[in-house]
């Protein structure tokens, strides 16, 4: 079933997506044993599908995805309003449904690996300087912005999943306890990585904010906190230095 879960055309894989999601919400007792590599191999697969498919139709490294979706709707209706969005929403739904599931049956694996996912792209992948516009902004088709998706999406399933995860701990509660305890301030550790990510992109901004968000009740640093609602505030009322239309320098500044 994995295997087809890998196929580009989301027709087809999401049919299996949906059987995945469907095992992974059993309640705990009537759970299937599920091997550990696939579960691993199926939070990969989803973490990257986190994508708005319908902004990267014309991009070459989506072709497969944007050839089988043209024929899987090629006499259905495609605009804003029709069932070709609302069925891209409904894969988006479901992928992150998986992760939220994988999370609650293997939480410390799921948690390291989602770590150095973010990690990676707070580091590396956000500096992608590929198809961005000329003031150097993301578009929807950037791969850093393609990435933020993916991976700050990731991030808010997960936090799901880990109160899934925890709601069904079976050890003693001292035992509970310790590992809530050791979760909690791995979440500390993820919301500082964002909140001090020096991020002034728009698009990527709004998606770390989002992040940020799911990761709020287990944040205690204060200053933290303040510099990251200041953030947004200066964003929503920054003024830019030249014409009106000028967006070149997006470092929020209060206005005067």
């Amino acid at each position: 079933m994995l295997r087809f879960s890998t196929t580009p055309s989301l027709w087809i894989s999401i049919q299996t997506f949906t059987i995945w999601r469907n095992l992974l919400l059993l309640p705990t007792a009537e759970r299937l044993k599920l091997p550990s590599e696939q579960l691993g191999t199926l939070l990969s697969l989803c973490v990257d599908r986190l994508v708005d498919f319908e902004d990267l139709m014309d991009v070459p490294e989506w072709n497969s995805y944007a050839l089988f979706l043209r024929e899987d709707f090629d006499e259905m209706e495609t605009s804003s309003a029709g069932l070709f969005k609302n069925f891209l929403a409904g894969v988006k739904r479901v992928l992150m449904e998986i992760v939220e599931g994988v999370v609650s049956k293997e939480c410390p694996a799921s948690i390291k690996y989602m770590g150095q996912r973010l990690q990676k792209f707070l580091t590396v992948d956000r500096l992608d300087e590929r198809d961005r516009d000329e003031r150097g902004l993301c578009k929807k088709t950037s791969p850093a912005y393609v990435q933020a998706c993916c991976i700050f999406r990731g991030v808010a399933a997960i936090n799901v999943g880990i109160g899934w995860y925890l709601d069904n701990f079976t050890g003693t509660a001292e035992e509970r306890n310790a590992v809530k305890s050791a979760i909690h301030e791995e979440m500390r550790t993820w919301g500082k990585m964002i909140a001090s990510a020096d991020i002034t992109d728009p698009l990527i901004f709004g998606r770390q904010i989002s992040a940020y968000s799911a990761l709020w009740k287990y944040i205690t640093d204060e200053p933290e906190m303040i510099s990251m609602i200041t953030k947004v505030y200066n964003l929503l009322n920054c003024t830019y230095a030249g014409s009106p239309g000028d967006r070149s320098d997006m470092s929020p500044k209060f206005s005067a």
